[in-house]
């Protein structure tokens, strides 16, 4: 991931030295000298982050306020919210939103029809939305 990033920025990228450097990095791990954040160890060099780009999944939490101005900062709260924990990421909010909008239940629907939801990540987000 690190090479893929120098060389798309046209950062400097040598092998050797990153060898050795990755060599260094195995050793202090193996005798527990140093461990990685857990959540790298789970999500690095996976399809979430090589394929996907899910780097996001690489964090341990996150913070976000309801606090907003308009109805679409409001939803935008709750799927980030909801996005985030299906990526395994605590997400702690506060309240300063309280009562600036209302949410009614919708009314009943003699015509409604079924919606499936696809069994993914993000379809149950855009479900919320």
């Amino acid at each position: 991931m690190q090479q893929r990033h120098c060389l798309k920025n046209n950062k400097e990228w040598n092998q050797e030295f990153k060898n050795l450097e990755a060599k260094r990095m195995f050793e202090k791990m193996y005798y527990m000298k140093f461990l990685p954040p857990g959540r790298g160890l789970w999500a690095m060099g996976t399809s979430m982050t090589l394929e996907k780009e899910l780097y996001a999944a690489l964090n341990n939490c996150a913070f976000v306020s309801n606090d907003c101005q308009t109805v679409e900062e409001f939803i935008d709260t709750f799927l980030f919210m909801m996005e985030a924990s299906m990526l395994g990421i605590g997400v702690g909010f506060d309240t300063k939103g309280k009562g600036r909008f209302k949410i009614y239940k919708p009314e009943e629907d003699p015509n409604a029809k079924l919606h499936v939801i696809g069994d993914t990540r993000e379809a149950w987000v855009e479900s919320l939305k």
